[in-house]
């Protein structure tokens, strides 16, 4: 396989983050996480609210330094290169956050398009934000999601949970080879949550591209993801394959933990009407 056409493995080393305040001295975000990830796998990473897992995906994306440790992406130190090769590295990588940085005015071809970015140079970047260069890629990627028909309506007319699917768009057209997802589906509901799921578990297998997604729909997990890594308090709990989690492991990680709130930026869409969810591709 090409290298540039292979999804980028992941590796943390005894790796910590601790935030400024008393509660960060007692429970660290990350408390000396090892992980590997392959290339090219598929991964979720399941755990109460707080457990770390936004902080996780924050650090794996090089948006995040860790206070220890070390973070590999493909056998590189993000933090090590030089800035020119830091930004090329990070072109390589997509990093959807729970709650998605659109700006309200933008359209939502140009929203989507913005996934295109990390390979475009300066002067094209700029281009792209005026005049939308590419609105086929961007109606393609935008049909799975059921908003091929918001094409043109601002971000700002979007209810929460299209703005999220919008995020996911992002990621269709990204030239990156690794996708962190941060609680991508919290404001879907279960119909359009599987449906997503589908999509970007196929779209990833089929371009070879690295997968990892943290989600609190822990059935939806189990039956979609064949390894499931549990985080609680900073610490990785329990690695390995889905299928052979136990409840009593998942009822030890949630144990006494509060659920985890919705975003108050993203509010839940009205459900769509219920269809047969095609199989999951596995």
């Amino acid at each position: 396989m090409n290298p540039a056409s292979r999804g980028l493995s992941l590796r943390l080393e005894r790796v910590s983050v601790r935030y400024p305040g008393a509660r960060s001295r007692a429970h660290p975000a990350l408390d000396e996480v090892d992980l590997l990830i392959g290339s090219g796998e598929h991964v979720v990473v399941v755990g109460p609210s707080g457990a770390g897992k936004t902080t996780l995906l924050h650090v794996a994306a090089a948006a995040l330094q860790a206070d220890r440790g070390r973070v590999l992406v493909d056998g590189e130190e993000p933090w090590s290169l030089d800035p020119r090769r830091r930004r090329r590295l990070r072109g390589r990588l997509f990093l959807a956050p729970q709650v998605p940085p659109l700006p309200p005015r933008q359209r939502v071809v140009t929203a989507a398009l913005a996934g295109r970015l990390p390979a475009m140079s300066l002067a094209g970047s700029v281009r792209s934000l005026l005049v939308p260069f590419d609105v086929g890629a961007a109606h393609a990627a935008l049909a799975p999601f059921d908003l091929a028909d918001r094409l043109f309506d601002r971000v700002d007319r979007l209810s929460g949970g299209e703005r999220q699917r919008v995020s996911l768009a992002r990621a269709l057209l990204a030239p990156a080879r690794l996708w962190l997802l941060d609680e991508p589906l919290s404001a879907l509901d279960p119909v359009r949550a599987a449906r997503a799921l589908q999509v970007l578990r196929q779209q990833a297998a089929q371009r070879g591209v690295t997968l990892v997604v943290s989600m609190h729909q822990v059935e939806m997990a189990l039956a979609n993801f064949p390894r499931m890594i549990g985080l609680r308090d900073g610490a990785v709990q329990f690695d390995g394959q889905a299928s052979d989690v136990s409840p009593e492991q998942l009822q030890r990680l949630y144990a006494h933990a509060e659920p985890a709130p919705q975003p108050p930026e993203l509010p839940s869409e009205e459900p769509c009407e219920p269809a047969p969810v095609p199989m999951v591709w596995r």
